[in-house]
């Protein structure tokens, strides 16, 4: 499963300010994320790793827990119910299931609580910090109040 497709399809722009956000640095076309020192990677590889992230860690909500990564980075996650492993998109299909809704708008919904609550501490450091940036965070109540769908006013 590619993720990004769930999350609407990221162009390029949108990526890279995805992952400087999440405090990836780009060098000479490749990725290295401020969280390991492993080698840089391409920014289609830094996209899977940084979703892969916020996903299952955004399923934590409802009991999932991370139990190890393979080598290439995939997620192994343990189920709430009866305690069994399973990969990322399974997790997703399993609680999309469960929430009896599609997997892209679980998927999407997990996502957006990811960059809304990244938004908000970001705009919280930034009223503490007295910074006065010109930039506001978007509130949660703009999300939560349409349902958690995407508005072109919230872009």
């Amino acid at each position: 499963m590619r993720l990004e497709r769930h999350v609407g399809g990221l162009g390029r722009a949108r990526t890279e300010a995805y992952l400087r956000e999440r405090g990836w640095v780009e060098a000479d076309g490749a990725w290295r994320s401020n969280v390991d020192a492993a080698e840089p990677v391409s920014m289609k590889r830094a996209l899977h790793h940084q979703l892969t992230a916020d996903l299952s860690d955004a399923l934590s909500v409802f009991g999932w827990k991370v139990v190890g990564y393979s080598p290439r980075g995939y997620v192994s996650l343990e189920d709430p119910n009866d305690a069994s492993r399973c990969s990322l998109p399974a997790a997703l299909r399993r609680q999309a299931r469960r929430q009896q809704c599609p997997v892209k708008e679980l998927t999407y919904s997990l996502f957006l609580s990811k960059r809304v609550g990244l938004s908000e501490a970001e705009g919280l450091e930034r009223s503490q910090g007295g910074s006065g940036g010109l930039h506001s965070a978007p509130s949660s109540s703009s999300t939560a109040s349409n349902g958690g769908t995407r508005t072109r006013s919230s872009d």
